[in-house]
C-alpha cells in the first residue's frame, strides 16, 4: 500500500478496495472516511513531539475534513429503507386512508401536512387529519407534497390519536393500480368518522323571545292605561 503524504499509513483495516475499481483506486464510505481520519489525527498527535510543525498542520486538516462529514449529509446517514411491497406495507400500517392533501406546514423538524380523507382501508380516520412527518428526506421525510392532489397514505397511528407518515411505509400518490393492491388485502374501504355536529341550544333564543314578548305585554298594558284615563278624564 502506498504511504501517504508526510509518511503516514492509514491505520489498518480502514480503506477497502471496490470491487470493479481500476487498479490502486480505493472507494470508502463516509463511515470510514471518518474513522479513517480520526486514525490519521490520533496518529499526528503521535508524531508532534518529532515533527511538530507538520503534526499541527496535518491535525487542522483532518479537525476540518472531520467537521465537514459530519455536517455535510452524505449517503451513509441518508435514509435507508428496507425493500418492501404493498402486501408489507399494508401489514405494517395500522391505517391507511386515501384523500386530498389541503395544506402543509413546517417548524423545520416535523412537517404536517392537512389531508381530507376520501376512503379507509385499514384502521380509524376522520374526514380531515392532520399526519405527521420528519421534515427531512435525510430522516425518512416524505418532502414537499403538491397540494389539492390524491395521495394513499399508509400511517402509524389510529384516530383520535396521534398518526404518522414517512418515506419508508408506502405513501404515493393515488393511483388505482395501489388502490387495488390495498384493497386485495382490506378489503373495500369504509368512510371516514364524521366530524361532531356543533348542536346549538334553543334555551338562549328561548328567553330572548320571552324578553321581547314580556317587553310589547308591558307596553301594551301601558299603553291600555293610558287610554283608559285619558277617557275617563274627558267624561
Amino acid at each position: 500500500m502506498k504511504r501517504l503524504t508526510g509518511g503516514v499509513s492509514p491505520p489498518h483495516g480502514l480503506l477497502r478496495a471496490a470491487p470493479q475499481a481500476p487498479r490502486g483506486v480505493l472507494v470508502v464510505d463516509g463511515q470510514t472516511q471518518a474513522a479513517f481520519l480520526l486514525g490519521l489525527a490520533r496518529h499526528a498527535a503521535g508524531q508532534r513531539s518529532r515533527r511538530p510543525r507538520a503534526g499541527r498542520r496535518l491535525l487542522l486538516v483532518v479537525a476540518v475534513a472531520v467537521g465537514m462529514l459530519v455536517l455535510t449529509p452524505g449517503t451513509s446517514w441518508a435514509c435507508s429503507c428496507v425493500s418492501s411491497t404493498t402486501a408489507d406495507h399494508v401489514k405494517r400500517a395500522e391505517t391507511i386512508l386515501d384523500g386530498t392533501l389541503e395544506w402543509t406546514s413546517s417548524n423545520g423538524l416535523t412537517t404536517t401536512y392537512g389531508v381530507q380523507v376520501d376512503d379507509v382501508f385499514k384502521g380509524r380516520a376522520g374526514v380531515r387529519e392532520k399526519l405527521l412527518s420528519p421534515a427531512n428526506a435525510a430522516t425518512c421525510g416524505l418532502g414537499d407534497l403538491a397540494t389539492n392532489e390524491r395521495y394513499v397514505f399508509f400511517v402509524t397511528g389510529i384516530h383520535p390519536g396521534v398518526m404518522q407518515v414517512n418515506s419508508c411505509g408506502g405513501s404515493a400518490p393515488y393511483a388505482s393500480a395501489l388502490a387495488a393492491q390495498v384493497q386485495a388485502a382490506t378489503g373495500p374501504p369504509g368512510r371516514p368518522i364524521p366530524e361532531p355536529v356543533a348542536v346549538v341550544s334553543g334555551r338562549g333564543s328561548g328567553h330572548r323571545w320571552a324578553w321581547i314578548t314580556g317587553v310589547l305585554v308591558i307596553g301594551a298594558a301601558v299603553t291600555g292605561a293610558v287610554t283608559w284615563s285619558r277617557r275617563r278624564l274627558t267624561t
